[in-house]
């Protein structure tokens, strides 16, 4: 769930302005993709209805590194 008092990582920087400000909150996926050895694909998005979703984010990174 994400609202305003919810603490994001550094790697979840993007997702910052959906944060809801009226004290709400928002049901947000967070999936994870191991690419090849070290690339790391997460992709954020929220459930509109049964047949779409909305994708609000992503980042793509290679797990060797320690800066994104």
């Amino acid at each position: 769930m994400l609202s305003h008092v919810y603490q994001l990582f550094e790697y979840q920087g993007g997702l910052a302005k959906y944060c809801p400000s009226d004290g709400s909150s928002r049901k947000i996926v967070e999936l994870t993709f191991k690419k090849r050895d070290n690339r790391v694909l997460k992709i954020w998005y929220e459930q509109i209805d049964d047949n779409a979703i909305n994708v609000l984010d992503n980042l793509e990174w290679d797990s060797d590194k320690i800066q994104f």
